[in-house]
């Protein structure tokens, strides 16, 4: 089963669902639709051009799960777990 098939299964039942919930939708887009691939370029290259995405360089230390960099301050200051003081500097 390819990962297509696989998902067309459950967009399958989530509709159906949403069906037995009295959902309603206007669109449902996938995002390998080629209508979706096209708007997601324009949006990127707009905040590409705009200066919003650009490459950097960073430094500490970067929680996985949160997919964030967390400041030694924001460690102490928020409690954060002890996961993420362990997480290794990159």
């Amino acid at each position: 089963m390819t990962e297509i098939q696989y998902l067309d299964g459950m967009i399958a039942d989530i509709k159906s669902l949403w069906d037995t919930m009295d959902i309603s939708y206007d669109d449902f887009i996938r995002t390998t639709e080629n209508r979706h691939e096209a708007i997601i370029q324009k949006i990127f290259t707009k905040l590409y051009e705009q200066g919003d995405i650009y490459k950097g360089s960073y430094e500490g230390r970067y929680c996985t799960p949160c997919e964030s960099f967390w400041t030694e301050v924001t460690i102490i200051r928020r409690e954060i777990s002890a996961q993420i003081v362990k997480e290794k500097l990159i």
